[in-house]
């Protein structure tokens, strides 16, 4: 409450700080339930394009001061899914996009969905350092990282 009470350049700073710190935390919350998930889903129809902003609404202090452009396009798709499961995915996606963003370049977010015929799949593309193709599949395993993010980050 002090915080948001006074808005400053301090308190503005100590609010990016409240946020990584929340995000720590939900991240642990969520690793310690992965081995009993499925006590903890709840599948049920829902509109993709609200989950994806909601996940960017999450993210919005950090995309406004990091000035990333996040084009998100066709995903008016209904689709079945654990609402809070996949907001914590893409939340996870979108923060590994800002951490490992090059540093000389405005970071370009790209989410989308492509309906199949039995299936929604959704993109999500940014113009990052990138993944080597040999750790693509990886990328999902519980506290992976990669060659790309041990180099730069």
């Amino acid at each position: 409450m002090i915080v948001e009470n006074n808005k400053n350049e301090v308190t503005k700073s100590i609010d990016e700080e409240l946020d990584k710190v929340e995000n720590y935390i939900e991240q642990a919350l969520y690793y310690a339930r992965s081995n009993t998930v499925e006590k903890d889903y709840y599948v049920k129809k829902v509109n993709l394009k609200d989950i994806v902003n909601e996940s960017i609404k999450k993210n919005k202090n950090v995309l406004i001061h990091e000035r990333i452009s996040v084009n998100v396009h066709d995903l008016d798709l209904e689709v079945n899914t654990d609402n809070k499961w996949i907001i914590f995915i893409l939340n996870q996606i979108i923060q590994n996009s800002i951490k490992y963003k090059k540093q000389d370049k405005n970071l370009e977010i790209e989410i989308y969905a492509k309906q199949g015929k039995e299936n929604v799949i959704l993109y999500i593309k940014d113009n990052g350092i990138g993944i080597k193709k040999g750790e693509i599949t990886r990328v999902f395993e519980k506290g992976f990282t990669g060659t790309n993010g041990r180099c730069h980050r």
